[in-house]
């Protein structure tokens, strides 16, 4: 992130990406339903990619608890988590 540039949940940026316009956004609690399903769908895919996933990852207390500690991470500013979303569809 550039220097003096303020984050906060609330925060969208939009760029251009194959097939129209993607949006980096901070994950919201409502993004639940929607990133396990990707996530499920994806396990194959994602599997080498990532850290071996704990039992419960998908849970929503799972969730809720990754949300908790994003929020602390932009207010202490050691980092911006994105979800990329379509523009179209938000």
């Amino acid at each position: 992130m550039p220097r003096g540039l303020r984050v906060s949940p609330a925060t969208e940026i939009n760029v251009p990406g194959s097939g129209g316009m993607l949006m980096l956004r901070h994950p919201r609690w409502t993004d639940y339903e929607e990133w396990v399903d990707i996530r499920r769908r994806d396990a194959d895919y994602l599997r080498p990619w990532e850290p071996d996933w704990a039992d419960g990852h998908l849970s929503r207390a799972s969730y809720k608890t990754r949300m908790t500690v994003f929020k602390k991470l932009v207010a202490t500013d050691k980092a911006y988590p994105f979800h990329i979303v379509r523009s179209d569809t938000g």
